[in-house]
Order: C-alpha cells, then sequence, then structure tokens
C-alpha cells in the first residue's frame, strides 16, 4: 500500500506542477524548518519578498536548533530546512548558500567595545554565555575553540540560554560576553546598545544550508521556493 501512495502522490505532484507551468499560477502551502539565525533573522526578509511574486502561496515557518530541524525533515513534518552547522548527507540533499561569520558580541560600555578584537586568553577570563547543546551556534563555537586547543570548560560560563534574543539581551544587560551570528545583531549594531568584534586568529565562518530530503516528492510550491531561495541575494539584509 505504501508503494501506490508514493506513486499517487507523485502523479497528484507531476499534475500540479504541469497545471502550474500552463496556466502560471502557482498555490499552495509549503512548510520550511530553520535554525535560529537563518529563522528569525535572514528568513523573514526572504519570506516577504518571495510573497511578493507568489501570494497565493502559505508559508509555515517553525525556528528550532539545527538538530531539531534535521529531525523535522527525517519525520516528514516540513517540507525543506535551512541550518547552520554540519548535517549528514545520509538522507538529505544539502546546498550550500552563504557564508556566515560568527563574531564576538559585548554591551557597548564594555572596555572590549572600543577594540576591534581580542585573544582567545583573554575570552577564556571573562563571564561567557553560551547556546544550549544541539545549536548550530554552539557547535561551530567548539569547533573554534578546539581548534586552539581551548575546550568549553576552560570558559567562565556565566549562562546557558535558548535562543540568540535570549543571549543578546543578556548581554546588554552586562551578564557576560557571547558570541553570535553577524546577522542577527543588525538591528543592536544601528542603535548602538551592543558592539561586535573578532577573536585574533581566523575567522569563525561557517555555511548556512538548505537541506531537502533525497527522492522527496515536492510540490509546484515547494520548487518555486526552492529556486527563488538558491538565487537570493542575501548580503542586501545587511543593508
Amino acid at each position: 500500500l505504501y508503494k501506490y501512495a508514493k506513486e499517487i502522490l507523485s502523479l497528484y505532484a507531476t499534475a500540479e506542477k504541469a497545471i502550474g507551468e500552463l496556466t502560471g499560477f502557482v498555490k499552495g502551502g509549503i512548510c520550511i524548518g530553520a535554525s535560529s539565525t537563518i529563522g528569525n533573522y535572514l528568513l523573514p526578509g526572504v519570506i516577504a519578498d518571495f510573497k511578493k511574486t507568489h501570494s497565493k502561496i502559505n508559508i509555515c515557518l517553525l525556528v528550532g536548533n539545527t538538530k531539531r530541524i534535521v529531525e523535522l525533515l527525517n519525520s516528514g513534518n516540513i517540507d525543506l530546512g535551512l541550518v547552520e552547522g554540519e548535517v549528514t548527507r545520509q538522507k538529505m540533499q544539502v546546498d550550500k548558500l552563504i557564508t556566515d561569520e560568527l563574531l564576538l558580541v559585548v554591551p557597548a560600555h564594555h572596555p572590549w567595545a572600543r577594540k576591534k578584537e581580542v585573544s582567545i586568553s583573554e575570552l577564556t577570563k571573562e563571564p561567557f554565555i553560551l547556546r544550549e547543546g544541539g545549536s548550530g551556534t554552539r557547535q561551530m563555537i567548539e569547533k573554534f575553540l578546539c581548534s586552539y586547543g581551548v575546550s568549553i570548560q576552560d570558559l567562565k560560563i556565566s549562562m546557558l540560554l535558548g535562543s540568540t534574543e535570549a543571549i543578546k539581551a543578556a548581554v546588554e544587560n552586562g551578564l557576560g560576553v557571547s558570541i553570535i551570528s553577524r546577522w542577527s545583531a543588525r538591528k543592536e549594531i544601528k542603535y548602538g546598545t551592543l558592539c561586535l568584534l573578532r577573536i585574533k586568529g581566523q575567522k569563525m565562518a561557517r555555511e548556512l544550508s538548505l537541506i531537502t530530503n533525497k527522492g522527496a516528492i515536492s510540490s509546484h510550491a515547494v520548487d518555486e521556493f526552492l529556486t527563488y531561495v538558491k538565487s537570493y541575494p542575501f548580503e542586501k539584509l545587511l543593508c
């Protein structure tokens, strides 16, 4: 029965696409899963632009950490995912979208606010606010520190928080420093409440990726969004 159900869904998706191509009219729904940085700071702008030309497509956006988004995709609860950090390619198609840079964030009144960079040794002496396990950002921080022979245990962890918004608020209130994506502090940098700087050495860069299930049957609406997001000029969101 499962085999026949898949064939029926495949025929339906094919027919839907053919009708859309003939009429130029695309409608339907898309369920997108996105890790925190992408879901909170990048996708709202992308979706707003997409809806200008695809007003009949309804979009559901679920935000969680990278581990959770991978689980949702594997269980078939979302059509596609956008994540930061490394993911296994066994069951998924992984397409790199853009490169993100993680930077040290401090409050505007902090002594480091006037610096362009600090050393790893300086960082280990300052109260540090860390993301929860399963977060793509935390995964990247651990990998970066390890390359310098430093572990999470070497940091003075003051708080463990589950979102970038919570981390930014804690940093603004002087509870410690942290490391976040450059995309996530645009408003705070604009209004002068937070400052970003680098850690001496190599850049802390990571890929933001689009993930889909290999061999999955996708609707015309999903295909339209996939094509759109793969060519989207993300850098304009930093302006």
